[in-house]
């Protein structure tokens, strides 16, 4: 099966390096920082490789999105279409520093 993964972070990272080593075609995209994309594919092994967001969701039967809530409008404006596809989500309300929510319900009850 073909992955979009939208996100480089611990799920997105974590997940892809796990699907690629089962055998999946992984494409990691979406990375403030290009190199990490390129450290993961090469973790992932020859079934990883680097794209875009909107080359990564063309090519791709799965998306995976896993940004956080800050970065979800930027990046669904720049995925192109998601018909068809099935799209798993992670995004994350955490704040930078896990220290609470970025939206939803209150922890200090």
């Amino acid at each position: 099966m073909k992955i979009a993964i939208i996100g480089s972070g611990n799920m997105g990272g974590g997940l892809g390096k796990l699907w690629a080593k089962a055998g999946h075609e992984v494409i990691f995209s979406y990375s403030r920082n290009p190199d990490k994309l390129q450290q993961l594919a090469v973790v992932a092994g020859n079934q990883a490789t680097v794209g875009d967001m909107k080359e990564a969701v063309a090519k791709s039967q799965v998306v995976m999105l896993a940004v956080g809530v800050s970065a979800f409008e930027a990046v669904m404006s720049g995925v192109g279409s998601l018909d068809g596809k099935i799209v798993i989500t992670c995004v994350s309300g955490l704040q930078p520093d896990f220290t609470g929510q970025t939206i939803g319900l209150a922890t200090d009850f």
